[in-house]
């Protein structure tokens, strides 16, 4: 496994999204606990952090890559292209 980003800015955008996603949901939560206790609140909160899983996991699926000897010369794969489909599949779904 190498780190070998096809496009490195996507990946490190990718990855300061999710973490900043994550932890402003948890101020969120820990305002809205404090507060009012809004039960809508607490559940658009569960899918910022799920998006922000979503796009720290595509972003270290698409860094870190397989890389692989080919007769004509060595080849980086995706780790695991299930991996990227259930990432992209959340992306979609949590993003609406």
């Amino acid at each position: 496994m190498v780190y070998s980003p096809k496009y490195p800015n996507m990946c490190l955008t990718q990855l300061i999204s999710g973490s900043v996603m994550i932890v402003a949901a948890a101020a969120v939560i820990w305002k809205v606990h404090n507060g009012s206790r809004n039960l809508f609140a607490y559940v658009l909160m569960f899918f910022t952090t799920l998006l922000g899983i979503a796009y720290i996991g595509l972003s270290f699926c698409k860094a870190f890559r397989r890389e692989v000897l080919l007769p004509d010369g060595t080849t980086k794969f995706f780790i695991n292209y299930y991996a990227i489909g259930l990432f992209y599949y959340a992306k979609m779904l949590f993003a609406v």
